[in-house]
């Protein structure tokens, strides 16, 4: 049949050439950026693997120069100490020389005159020793004579500890020799981790738990339940100047309704954070003191409202009533504040701490929005303007009061406050907001305490007024577990440096910085102007030589650990690089096949595109005639 008004040959050569053409183009992309994936159309799963590649790839890459910022940093430490070995070794030399009997006192007075420069010099080099200005010896660094990896000198003590709403308790132990009322007697004979047990177990979680009871009498009426019992259990964990103390809770329940038995409450304490030396460290004690108060707050919260804990109230009111209870005054998470507003009138401070609040949330802060918003919900419910300690902890009681007595968390702050708060939500939004009235308050709240998180326990928010709060509490954590924030107060004992791609303990590894000192080496009184002291000081000597040795020794397994480390991230970039080429990249022979292959057919369809064009040519032929 011929026709004219459809040129049927003309249409199937122009789509099939429009297709090669599409083809042909995308091979060129293909070939000319060196990639099989150009757009996420191209190969969607592929892309999202290759992506993922790339992310692992670039930061295992930047891992792997992180490690060897650590070999530097090593090796940097490590000259200084073989310039403090040279110098031990010298005054070694010298010490047997003034110790011979053939010497006069002016002689040696000449020989401990080099000997007390070779100590300054020690203790300046580990003064000046830096990288990229970090002091690689600080003063407040590990000691050489810590030997706190040895995990194996750490007995584990555990107790049941049970507290009456009255105030008595009764405690009894594992370990016969501080078992049962013998154990307040049995504290001094005892070893530093059992002076450590006894002393939390027989005083500080009783104290705490009737400072929470005292000021927050409505747990302690009638029908609320029997004794509290804590079982706690001093242990190693994770060694020092990490997780300090935690708390552990088990219910059973419908998903509604739970209860939590006597034994279900277990507060850990880690062993090795204390010493017989760090019980007598007022600091110290306090931190312990603060963390259990806030675990304890938890505690007693658990076993009184244990359905709301277990299902219901938000984690920021759960960790931000323990904060009001323990006090967090360095944990860090309200500094920001304090320093924002220092130096500036009322006016001011009140405009940048607007500013400031927004920054974050109670649900990404819950220790100090969410400190703020209970301290807040407390403030609002005392029905007083003067902001103080007995005040919130007045207004968390009469919450409490509403919570035990059976309403809903949203209900009981909307009783408690008489409505100038509708529910937990709009507390949260007012700090989160900084509506004007919650500024307000965190304004008056920063000035009465450090870092505006004091304790409410013994009536007082400033850093001394509090029973169990004295000075600081320095940790700081997640699921109520408390442990040092490599940012806030590290004091730069450790360097943790990041030698992987993700967020786990097995892509981080920590370096121990020591204190290097002439003091810190057992050298501060050494001197060879004596005959005797100069045999004292050979002795000394030599145990300042195997300080430096053994720190040497940290220092040289600690770099061989990384060299290894990035022998092997560097294997598994280059691998992991071969397995996304596969899938990103060009095979340029094959596509080269491929474009041949379609310029040879874009060119035979325009060539049938042009005859079937020329078709309708004949059928003017039967027009013509």
């Amino acid at each position: 049949m011929n026709v004219i008004q459809h040129n049927m040959n003309a249409m199937f050569s122009e789509r099939q050439l429009s297709i090669t053409t599409g083809i042909q183009a995308k091979s060129s992309e293909k070939l000319s950026s060196g990639y099989r994936i150009n757009r996420a159309a191209d190969d969607a799963a592929g892309l999202s693997m290759s992506e993922k590649m790339r992310r692992q790839i670039r930061g295992l890459t930047q891992a792997s120069k992180n490690a060897q910022d650590g070999v530097s940093l090593l090796q940097i430490a490590d000259g200084a100490m073989n310039e403090d070995h040279e110098m031990l070794q010298r005054m070694n030399e010298l010490a047997v020389k003034a110790a011979n009997g053939t010497l006069q006192s002016m002689d040696r007075a000449y020989i401990d005159y080099e000997i007390q420069k070779l100590k300054e010099e020690i203790t300046a080099i580990s003064g000046k020793t830096t990288f990229n200005e970090l002091n690689l010896f600080p003063e407040d660094g590990y000691s050489p004579k810590d030997d706190s990896d040895d995990e194996n000198v750490i007995a584990t003590q555990d107790f049941q500890i049970s507290i009456g709403r009255d105030g008595t308790f009764t405690v009894s132990a594992s370990d016969p020799m501080i078992a049962d009322n013998n154990i307040v007697n049995k504290v001094a004979a005892a070893d530093g981790w059992q002076k450590l047990a006894t002393h939390i177990a027989d005083e500080l979680i009783p104290n705490a738990v009737n400072q929470i009871l005292n000021t927050f009498p409505a747990f302690q009426g009638d029908g609320i339940g029997d004794n509290i019992n804590v079982a706690l259990r001093v242990e190693y964990i994770d060694g020092p100047s990490n997780t300090l103390a935690y708390a552990q809770f088990g219910y059973s329940g419908n998903g509604t309704t739970a209860t939590a038995d006597k034994n279900s409450f277990l507060v850990k304490v880690d062993s090795k954070d204390f010493s017989d030396k760090s019980l007598t460290d007022n600091k110290k004690i306090t931190e312990l003191e603060s963390t259990l108060a806030h675990e304890l707050m938890h505690t007693v919260m658990q076993n009184t409202l244990t359905s709301g804990m277990a299902y219901s109230y938000p984690k920021w009111f759960k960790e931000g009533t323990a904060q009001v209870a323990g006090g967090g005054f360095t944990t860090g998470w309200n500094d920001y504040l304090v320093n924002a507003i220092e130096g500036k009138d009322e006016s001011a401070a009140k405009a940048t701490l607007q500013n400031e609040l927004k920054k974050y949330t109670v649900e990404d802060r819950v220790y100090g929005h969410g400190y703020l918003a209970a301290a807040y919900i407390g403030m609002k419910a005392s029905g007083q303007t003067e902001v103080n300690a007995a005040n919130i902890a007045d207004g968390l009681n009469k919450v409490f009061s509403r919570l035990l007595a059976g309403d809903p968390l949203d209900t009981a702050i909307n009783t408690a406050t008489g409505g100038a708060l509708t529910n937990a939500q709009d507390a949260a939004d007012k700090i989160n907001q900084a509506n004007a009235d919650a500024v307000d308050f965190v304004y008056q709240l920063i000035n009465k305490t450090a870092g505006g998180a004091g304790s409410v326990i013994g009536g007082d928010l400033s850093k001394t007024g509090a029973d169990i709060i004295d000075a600081v509490d320095s940790m700081k954590g997640e699921e109520g577990r408390y442990t040092i924030d490599p940012n806030v107060n590290n004091g730069g004992k450790k360097l943790i440096l990041q030698v992987g791609s993700e967020n786990s303990e097995d892509d981080r590894l920590s370096i121990k910085l020591f204190k290097m000192n002439a003091k810190e080496l057992g050298l501060e009184d050494t001197n060879v102007l004596t005959q005797t002291n100069a045999q004292n000081a050979i002795s000394e000597i030599k145990e300042a030589l195997q300080l430096v040795s053994k720190v040497r020794s940290y220092y040289g397994a600690t770099q061989n650990r990384l060299e290894h480390t990035i022998r092997n991230l560097n294997n598994i970039v280059e691998n992991t690089t071969a397995s996304e080429s596969l899938i990103r990249d060009t095979d340029m022979s094959e596509e080269m096949v491929r474009f041949s292959n379609n310029n040879i057919l874009a060119q035979a369809g325009q060539s049938m595109l042009a005859q079937a064009n020329q078709s309708n040519q004949g059928t003017l032929t039967l027009l013509g005639r």
